[in-house]
């Protein structure tokens, strides 16, 4: 043995064990060293228990039951967690759906999961679990058949909104559904715009819901697509007499006959003959026109940065504001319009 004094076959001296011993315990050490990251990455692996569900209505509802409700609280993103949310809005959007789009404000808040669900695959952006910051989920579907966005802004607040949003999205091939973290008063502290709270997302431009869909504006304006967004709001039902539906194009002005709003009303009267479903120009008459939402603005063709203060001048066909009462928010009778309203297009992600 180089380096020893004790000959070969001499017995060991009493020492020789103890650093048997030793040897031993530190590669039992090391080797719990090496086995902590790989313990700690499989946790981060696992899906927040939301994603866990079976489908997007069971997703939403698990959601909706962790969010903050009126007065619990709501954490405004900073510009640069929406600004890291504009990218993974973008990534999401060209079929990537990984945690290694999320940067460094948005890593462990949140966790970009596939999901599986009635056959289809879909990706979702979603907070992690823990994290209640109340700034909202968006879903996107691989291989979408109408390039359109179901939105729900005011969920807990509009009641059944938010399952009826989910459902909308599952049964109408739409591309894909976005969903506010929190009900729209979990704050009083007014945001930027229009005054109000910056948990409304319907007036609150530095919202992650208005982030989501300037990005969903900008690439269907590179691509020249088809976007619409189909917005659901719930009013009282004593909000607008006699009248159980209220559509328009996020002005008061009456709708284009061949467009959107139209075609849902026609289709909606089709499914359910006996409701009262109207648009500006129409009686009875609603004032809940949806013209100072800022989506619908945006989608109008007002820039971002005018969103707050500027209304949109004319439409553009690409917004649709839908207010109803309680009753009437049925998922089955909606979906069957929006199929028969809304063209499928042959342009799509999957």
């Amino acid at each position: 043995m180089h380096g020893s004094t004790r000959a070969r076959g001499q017995p060991r001296t009493a020492r020789a064990p103890r650093r048997v011993v030793v040897t031993l315990g530190a590669a039992a050490m090391a080797l719990c060293v090496l086995l902590l990251p790989l313990a700690s990455s499989l946790s981060l692996a696992a899906p927040p228990s939301c994603a866990r569900e079976a489908s997007v209505e069971a997703l939403v509802a698990c959601l909706a039951a962790r969010m903050p409700r009126a007065g619990a609280g709501y954490v405004p993103p900073d510009a640069q967690a929406r600004a890291e949310w504009r990218v993974l809005v973008a990534s999401m959007l060209r079929g990537a759906c990984a945690d290694a789009a999320l940067g460094p404000a948005l890593s462990g808040v949140y966790r970009v999961v596939p999901f599986r669900a009635a056959g289809e695959e879909h990706c979702v952006a979603l907070e992690a679990d823990g994290s209640r910051r109340g700034w909202g989920t968006l879903v996107v579907r691989a291989g979408w058949t109408r390039d359109l966005s179901v939105q729900v802004v005011h969920p807990i607040a509009d009641v059944g909104t938010e399952h009826q949003g989910a459902a909308l999205y599952a049964a109408t091939g739409a591309r894909s559904l976005v969903l506010a973290g929190a009900h729209r008063a979990a704050t009083s502290e007014p945001c930027e715009c229009q005054g109000a709270p910056a948990s409304d997302a319907a007036h609150a431009s530095a919202h992650f819901v208005q982030v989501a869909v300037e990005e969903m504006d900008r690439l269907d304006r590179l691509a020249r697509g088809a976007l619409l967004a189909l917005q659901l709001h719930g009013m009282a039902a004593d909000s607008c007499d006699a009248v159980d539906a209220y559509l328009t194009d996020g002005t008061s002005r009456p709708p284009a006959e061949d467009g959107a709003v139209r075609r849902l009303q026609r289709a909606l009267l089709d499914v359910r003959p006996a409701w009262s479903v109207v648009a500006p120009g129409d009686g009875p008459r609603c004032h809940l026109h949806g013209s100072t939402n800022v989506q619908g603005r945006l989608l109008n063709g007002v820039p971002a940065q005018e969103v707050c203060a500027r209304p949109a001048e004319s439409a553009t066909g690409r917004f649709v504001h839908v207010e109803q009462d309680p009753a009437m928010r049925e998922a089955a009778a909606w979906a069957a319009a929006v199929r028969a309203a809304v063209p499928a297009s042959s342009r799509h992600a999957g």
